[in-house]
């Protein structure tokens, strides 16, 4: 908890090295020393000058000391990794000789599992190596039964745990509300902390680190002890960034609209040969069904025919649409089967744009927002369309299905 020049912090128990607690609990107290303490916003009438400022330099701070890191998930209370519960790796062959302490001043005999995950699996370490089952075939039978598996342990950075929070609710409130007109304390959560870090994590992908860092300073040496305000953060970073920023911050503070943009279409025909008469003087030839006279029949293919036929080529249509009421410029990146790529630029003003290219090459696929800027976008997964779909995706997770089904008909049928 903050207070002005005190702060008291806490950590989870058990608390993995992967959670960063207290360290998290550590960066985000004592940054409020920064927002709110000496900017001295109002925390009741705009909770996100405090707390989503102070979310957004927390994630910041994360990232840069720790980089990407594993959330994992909790189950019933106590925080699991994301390493299915019973696939685990070989434990390594012990130290011959020498001790561990620990912090209770016992002395254990060297851990046989990785400095990483000797504190994490203490069921599986008594299961597998106290009892002496077998890690292999026995229990790596069960490892896809539906509740003895769960996701994968991926890492994620900041980012990624402001849009989990964010996609909860993005359309319940504005950021810039009253603390207590917010619909309840789950949208006040929601947009006093994790919205506006999201808003503030797009800023800076548009503006880049040094800029971003530099106007956070700038309104925090010229506000100190003066009550800032919203209009005032947007005022400095505009100012600092040599740029209106308002046509962003706006709608995204002072509007519960969403930024959506997708890819709606990628379509690819082959255009018919050319037909007609081409080249000049000695060269010129007929191409296509006009190669013979009115009432003659078609003339046998000559042996160099191959030389004067036309490459084949194709109509590509790509269509972007803005789903969301929040319009941004937005780039859109165009690859061909053959490597190249195109990079074109669009508005985002108008409800859809269609690109048209007729060439030699066919579209492999088009991609919104490549980079990633709008951090904020509601929907990441419909900013890429290709123009063959693949059906290995269907087959794998419909084999994996079966083969869950198999397992959990198998498991129970046993234990009748």
């Amino acid at each position: 908890m903050e207070y002005p020049t005190l702060i008291t912090i806490g950590s989870d128990w058990p608390a993995p090295a992967a959670r960063l607690s207290p360290e998290r609990v550590t960066i985000h107290e004592f940054g409020h020393q920064y927002w709110y303490g000496l900017v001295a916003s109002n925390e009741f009438e705009e909770a996100w000058l405090d707390e989503g400022i102070n979310t957004y330099t927390t994630g910041r701070v994360l990232d840069r000391e720790y980089g990407q890191r594993s959330r994992g998930t909790t189950l019933a209370g106590v925080p699991l990794r994301g390493y299915p519960l019973l696939k685990l790796p070989s434990p390594p062959e012990p130290e011959p000789t020498g001790i561990r302490p620990t912090p209770l001043g016992l002395h254990l005999p060297p851990s046989p599992w990785p400095a990483d995950l000797e504190e994490l699996k203490p069921a599986e370490w008594l299961l597998l190596y106290r009892l002496g089952l077998p890690t292999n075939s026995l229990l790596g039978g069960f490892r896809d039964v539906p509740f003895l598996t769960y996701l994968p342990d991926l890492p994620t950075g900041a980012v990624d745990g402001y849009r989990a929070s964010y996609l909860a609710g993005p359309r319940k409130d504005m950021v810039q509300r009253l603390a207590w007109d917010y619909l309840d304390r789950a949208s006040y959560g929601l947009n006093s902390y994790d919205r506006p870090a999201l808003v503030l994590a797009t800023l800076e992908r548009l503006l880049g680190d040094e800029t971003m860092t530099r106007a956070l300073r700038t309104y925090q040496h010229r506000y100190r002890y003066d009550h800032p305000t919203g209009r005032d953060f947007e005022q400095t970073v505009s100012q600092v960034a040599g740029r209106d920023l308002g046509w962003l911050l706006g709608p995204l503070l002072r509007g519960n609209e969403v930024l959506d943009y997708a890819v709606t279409s990628v379509k690819v025909r082959e255009l018919p040969a050319a037909a007609g008469v081409f080249g000049q003087g000695d060269e010129r030839r007929l191409r296509g069904p006009g190669d013979s006279r009115p009432g003659q029949p078609p003339k046998a293919p000559a042996e160099d025919a191959s030389e004067d036929q036309e490459a084949t080529r194709f109509r590509n249509e790509i269509v972007v649409r803005r789903l969301g009421a929040v319009a941004v410029p937005v780039a859109v990146e165009i690859e061909f089967e053959d490597g190249t790529v195109i990079q074109e630029n669009w508005d985002g003003i108008y409800s859809w744009t269609r690109f048209v290219y007729e060439d030699s090459r066919r579209v492999r696929r088009a991609t919104v927002d490549p980079q990633r800027l709008y951090a904020i976008d509601l929907n990441w997964s419909n900013n890429t369309r290709m123009a063959r779909l693949s059906r290995r995706p269907v087959a794998r997770w419909s084999l994996r299905l079966l083969l869950w089904m198999q397992n959990v008909l198998t498991f129970y049928s046993g234990m009748a």
